[in-house]
């Protein structure tokens, strides 16, 4: 499983009671702001499953080698983060969403060729 989150903008002449997708998708709201125009921004959350083909995607990121320029192994910790896009699954119009992924290894990923593990 995964966690999908929506950055929901909306202007000030639209009125929404809740939060945008909590009937008919089941978000849950993560927060929201109204702005000085009156505008709204939401962060809505819903665990969604994780393709196959995406998962292996991310193990791959996961286990990549991280290194300087000149070759060394880069042993401390990091975080990583992958951005992209696929087909909206809401929509058969064409469209895409931008896709934000957490690949920062976990605990026990071995990163690197001297079998450094991320701590």
């Amino acid at each position: 499983m995964a966690i999908h989150f929506d950055l929901v903008y909306m202007p000030a002449s639209v009125e929404v009671e809740g939060h945008p997708g909590a009937r008919s998708m089941g978000t849950t709201l993560i927060g929201a702001v109204q702005l000085e125009n009156r505008e709204k921004v939401f962060v809505t959350a819903l665990p969604r499953p994780i393709q196959e083909s995406l998962r292996i995607h991310i193990e791959k990121l996961r286990s990549a080698r991280l290194r300087y320029a000149d070759g060394r192994a880069y042993e401390k910790k990091i975080g990583l983060l992958a951005f992209g896009t696929e087909p909206n699954a809401d929509a058969n119009d064409g469209t895409e969403v931008g896709i934000l992924l957490d690949i920062t290894p976990r605990i026990n990923d071995a990163v690197g060729a001297a079998g450094l593990v991320a701590t």
